[in-house]
Order: C-alpha cells, then sequence, then structure tokens
C-alpha cells in the first residue's frame, strides 16, 4: 500500500454517494461532497484524480451491490467492499443513524 497516494471512501446510498479522502495512511479526512450515483458522476469525479493519484477506494456492502466496485475497476481503480460486521465502531456505538 506504499504507492497509495490517497484513501477514498463512499457512503453509498440509492441516489447520492458521499465522498471522502485522506492523503497516504493515517492522514486527516475531509469531504469530498455528495454526487449522484450514476456512473457518469462517478467518472468525471475520480477520472482526473486518478490520472495522478494512486487511489484506493472502499465502502461498505449494501442494498445497492457491487455495479459501483465493477466501475471502479474497469477505470483501473482498486476498490474494497467492506462487509458491514466488520466495520470497526467504538464501544456502545452500535445504533445506525444515517437512514436515508
Amino acid at each position: 500500500m506504499k504507492d497509495i497516494t490517497k484513501f477514498v471512501g463512499f457512503d453509498v446510498h440509492q441516489d447520492t454517494i458521499a465522498v471522502g479522502v485522506a492523503d497516504r495512511e493515517g492522514g486527516r479526512g475531509r469531504s469530498w461532497g455528495t454526487i449522484p450515483h450514476r456512473a457518469e458522476a462517478v467518472r468525471k469525479l475520480m477520472s482526473p484524480v486518478s490520472r495522478k493519484e494512486q487511489l484506493m477506494v472502499g465502502y461498505e456492502a449494501g442494498p445497492t451491490g457491487y455495479e459501483l466496485q465493477r466501475l471502479l475497476a474497469r477505470m483501473g481503480i482498486r476498490c474494497v467492499v467492506v462487509a458491514p460486521a466488520l466495520t470497526p465502531t467504538r464501544p456502545g456505538d452500535r445504533v445506525k443513524t444515517d437512514w436515508s
């Protein structure tokens, strides 16, 4: 993972994707905003960045399936889909708050 320069996290919903980014491992995360959950919006956001950065994208598996992961793979962007049960949580922080 030493060649990765940016870590990108997606919070995927049916109509939108919230995007966050951090520089290298341990870098401070920041929001890149929200985009429509459409292939052309993902390509428009990620294509210019992936040409100059080595990206690792991750998002939590959910009802939207794996089409997003397949799109990123076709673009040459590494992507991991994390099982919700394996997402780390703080003790006592077990309540789902983003029901959108």
